[in-house]
């Protein structure tokens, strides 16, 4: 079963310094888990290590953004394909008035002992 989790950003609104500056990830399942941090680098390294997962932010649409911009920054790319995803790869569902619906993004990939090729992605879900 897939884990789910509820993210939350606090953000600057300076728009010469807009940023995440705090950040909180909480399991659904299991209160015990969390994590916190202070910058997206952290939160995106977090993501990574948590394997395939869901993350529900409330208004995806403006959290989003963060995210985005910290993929396009550090060679991530776009890929309409969002079955199939290759590491380093996003994919997002939203309708013509920008609402997003959800983000996927594969971290890494790999050959399991079985011989079964794993993709570890999490999507990132808007809980409205």
């Amino acid at each position: 079963m897939i884990k789910s989790y509820s993210a939350d950003f606090e953000t600057t609104t300076d728009p010469n310094d807009c940023r995440v500056w705090a950040w909180g990830i909480i399991n659904i399942d299991d209160l015990n888990e969390k994590y916190v941090g202070n910058n997206i680098e952290t939160f995106m390294l977090q993501c990574q290590d948590l394997g395939t997962c869901d993350i529900y932010f409330h208004n995806l649409r403006f959290d989003s953004q963060f995210i985005i911009y910290w993929m396009l920054t550090n060679k991530f790319e776009f890929s309409s394909n969002s079955m199939e995803l290759e590491p380093l790869e996003f994919s997002l569902l939203m309708n013509g008035s920008n609402t997003m619906y959800n983000l996927k993004v594969c971290f890494k990939a790999f050959t399991n002992k079985k011989g079964k090729y794993i993709r570890q992605c999490v999507t990132f879900k808007e809980t409205l």
